[in-house]
């Protein structure tokens, strides 16, 4: 390879402080140049290797590490500049530090250098002295990098087992107060907040750590002024409050200095981090910035699917409650006739909301976001009023979760704006949990209030619901209808509940009745009623 080391001295520590087990590898074409800074570098405490080319350079870099090098800008073959892109290109090499020599001084000249990678640059001719001092001023920067990242890595590992716990909360506000938590008392930083911007435009703290410093309480919007301006701020990025009052009113902070960092991504501002700063510790503007930034966004990582999820849940929850203000859905009736002659007896209140949305996925999505009872009464009530216009004295069937049922004050106060026979539909979507209380509840309703389940045979829960509740009408779910007249196996099924409620005084009705064939099957197996399209289409409430 053409290589040459220059043994260090034997003693530990060297002049200047630079260490014994510090090395430097000097690269350049001439032999003499390579001598005299290969024997003052190993004066003061180096090892020192040689390399003639930029190709041994490279060889030797990728067999040993090295403090430092010194490269020769102009050689022939490899040019500095060519190696110093590889060494950049190297994952292990990316930030070993190179001082660029150099013969020309001129400016492209050592532009080319820096922009290539180069630490440091200096022109023949050169002092030894100045070589030796670089070196070191080298190595003791790159010392400094090498223990801030120790110091960042040991930080992180200690957040980082905090986030593990974060991670397996159950709630939006224990992860975010674990965040909350593990971040204050670090790198100059007092106190900490999470606020969460929700679906209806408050901004509220879900997680807060410094105890009296913040006059801040969790779950509480925050003040009106306030909430704009942290909203107006973090649409625009990462900033750094000047004083506690951020922007808006009265102080909220002991602290006179915040640091804030949007919760969001490109797509979504969910919230923001907010961090109070610890007066008497000097922490620098740009620092405390980067560090809200990349606070910010580990915690945006763990909160993002809850915070999400809660802003889906509230946005849900504004459309139904405007839904229900403003009664934005009508009734429609469909009629229940006798099979057997054709006669119209009853008809069955539905509910058509007016943006099109599907009735059960709206019923069933009030009810978990605990409107569903709200709901419910809202459109019973204006099921009974517009059922007056329907001609003829027939029964009106109307769909009621066990719930409401089991409220048979409130149940009978609905009930009440109703000038026909009730017969309260129960279907499977909501567990029973007491069918003894349940009848009970239903009886204290009235004697004009008759029960029936529905869905028969669409799960065990209906089939349950027939043999513990005994109820006056059981109706056939269209899975049992569709395709009757031809589906022996159907009509031995519907022949089995038919002696069923010849036992108990039931009465079926068969839903989903769309095609003649099936009515005609049906009558022979003596099935009492039914509705489908067949029989009557639900029709609008008049206005």
């Amino acid at each position: 390879m053409g290589t040459v080391e220059f043994p260090r001295p034997e003693s530990g520590d060297r002049p200047g402080g630079t260490r014994a087990d510090q090395s430097v590898l000097v690269v350049d074409d001439d032999a003499l140049i390579r001598r005299l800074v290969g024997i003052r570098l190993a004066e003061a405490g180096f090892e020192v290797v040689q390399a003639p080319d930029g190709e041994s350079a490279l060889d030797l870099v990728a067999e040993r590490c090295f403090s430092v090098v010194l490269l020769d800008n102009q050689m022939p073959g490899l040019s500095g500049p060519e190696v110093l892109r590889r060494l950049r290109a190297s994952s292990t090499t990316a930030t070993l530090p190179v001082i660029m020599v150099t013969a020309s001084a001129t400016v492209d000249d050592r532009v080319a250098g820096l922009q290539a990678g180069a630490d440091d640059y200096i022109t023949k001719p050169f002092s030894l002295e100045e070589i030796v001092a670089r070196v070191r001023a080298q190595i003791r920067a790159h010392r400094a990098w090498e223990e801030a990242l120790a110091d960042q890595a040991r930080r992180r590992s200690a957040l980082s087992r905090s986030l593990a716990v974060a991670g397996r909360q159950v709630t939006l506000e224990a992860t975010a107060q674990v965040l909350c938590n593990a971040v204050a008392g670090q790198g100059g930083v007092e106190s900490a907040a999470l606020v969460r911007f929700s679906a209806d435009g408050l901004a509220v703290p879900i997680a807060v750590c410094g105890g009296p410093l913040w006059d801040l309480d969790v779950g509480s919007p925050l003040p009106p002024a306030l909430r704009r301006h942290l909203m107006a701020r973090a649409r625009s990025g990462p900033w750094l409050e000047p004083d506690g009052g951020l922007g808006a009113g009265p102080p909220v902070l002991a602290s006179k200095r915040v640091a804030c960092a949007p919760l969001a991504d490109s797509t979504s501002l969910h919230g923001v981090l907010l961090l109070g700063l610890v007066e008497d510790v000097a922490v620098d503007s740009s620092a405390a910035l980067g560090g809200a930034i990349d606070f910010a966004a580990v915690s945006y990582g763990l909160l993002h699917s809850r915070l999400v999820d809660r802003h889906r849940i509230e946005a849900d929850r504004t459309e139904l409650r405007w839904v229900l203000q403003e009664g934005s859905f009508t009734p429609a009736f469909q009629p229940i006739v006798r099979l057997s002659d054709g006669e119209t007896v009853g008809a069955e209140a539905l509910t058509r909301f007016t943006d099109g949305s599907n009735p059960e996925a709206r019923f069933r999505q009030a009810a978990l976001l605990g409107v569903g009872h709200e709901l419910e009464v809202v459109t019973m009530t204006s099921a009974l009023r517009h059922a007056a216009s329907l001609p003829g004295d027939g029964w009106l069937s109307i769909n009621v979760s066990p719930s409401l049922m089991l409220n048979s004050d409130e149940l009978r106060s609905v009930l009440a704006h109703g000038d026909r026979e009730i017969v309260l539909e129960l279907s499977e979507q909501e567990a029973v949990a007491d069918y003894e209380a349940l009848r009970k509840a239903v009886s204290r309703v009235g004697a004009q209030v008759r029960l029936s389940v529905d869905d028969a045979g669409a799960g065990f829960a209906s089939l349950r619901h027939i043999l513990r509740l005994q109820p006056a009408f059981v109706k056939l779910d269209r899975s049992w209808v569709k395709g009757v007249d031809t589906d022996p196996s159907r009509q031995a099924l519907i022949a089995g509940l038919r002696y069923f409620a010849d036992q108990t005084g039931a009465e079926l009705i068969a839903e989903g009745v769309e095609r003649e064939e099936e009515r005609v099957t049906l009558v022979d197996l003596q099935v009492d009623y039914g509705q489908g399209y067949l029989l009557g289409r639900p029709v609008a409430a008049a206005s």
